[in-house]
């Protein structure tokens, strides 16, 4: 039995390539029906689709200056806790003391700020930002460190960061046709049309190659199922 419920939890990579690998196995058909042939375009038709779809999302102009803003703003986050941290064994207690309150406000906002998702990412970093220059006992630990142009750096970048992924975000809404869950639908729909085809025709005509298509898309299936990687990212 194909569990095809799993199908529509792959990622979207993993979409296109297994589909696509089940046109490549139908193909070895040996004169395939008129049906099943018009299955088989259909399917490929949309698999094109995802493929555009999939291709121009990647693509988006944005994606890079998003990369650069986002790794400058993870350095300059690590930055500032590494230089608080390095204060912990000065000589001068003052200093010391600059460096905890610096390093508390860090931690009341959990570990590695950095490898939060995008946009929780940025609201985590504007209340840090808002702590250290709101807190009067924050601020002045800030100047005593010589962190403020680290502090006005972090909160250039983020607020740079929050404004381009807006724009991308709202430029991925403008996707061709149909965005990619829509279509993702449809494939998956053109999929199990064409599989539940197959079997019928191999219910009729044991003795031809149906048998081995279904066995071959079924294990397929199986290995898509078990090791399909999990959808996510900081996005």
């Amino acid at each position: 039995m194909i569990h095809t419920s799993k199908i529509y939890h792959y990622s979207n990579a993993s979409t296109i390539g297994f589909l696509e690998t089940v046109i490549s196995i139908c193909k070895t058909l040996n004169q395939p029906t008129t049906e099943v042939s018009q299955k088989m375009a259909e399917l490929s038709s949309e698999i094109e689709q995802l493929n555009l779809i999939f291709s121009t999302a990647r693509k988006n102009p944005h994606t890079e200056g998003l990369k650069e803003l986002d790794t400058r703003r993870n350095q300059l986050t690590q930055g500032i806790r590494e230089i608080a941290t390095s204060y912990l064994k000065h000589f001068n207690a003052d200093y010391r003391e600059a460096g905890k309150s610096i390093l508390r406000t860090f931690a009341k906002y959990g570990k590695q700020i950095e490898k939060r998702k995008y946009y929780d990412q940025t609201e985590i970093t504007n209340s840090l930002i808002r702590d250290f220059e709101n807190d009067e006992s924050l601020s002045q630990a800030i100047t005593k460190l010589h962190l403020s142009d680290w502090l006005q750096a972090l909160k250039t970048d983020n607020l740079a960061f929050n404004s381009l992924y807006i724009i991308m975000v709202m430029s991925r809404v403008n996707l061709p046709e149909k965005n990619f869950k829509e279509s993702k639908m449809i494939a998956i729909a053109r999929f199990k049309s064409l599989f539940n085809l197959l079997k019928a025709l191999e219910m009729v005509y044991p003795t031809a190659d149906y048998g081995n298509i279904i066995k071959e898309i079924e294990e397929l299936t199986k290995k898509y199922n078990v090791s399909r990687p999990k959808r996510g990212g900081k996005e």
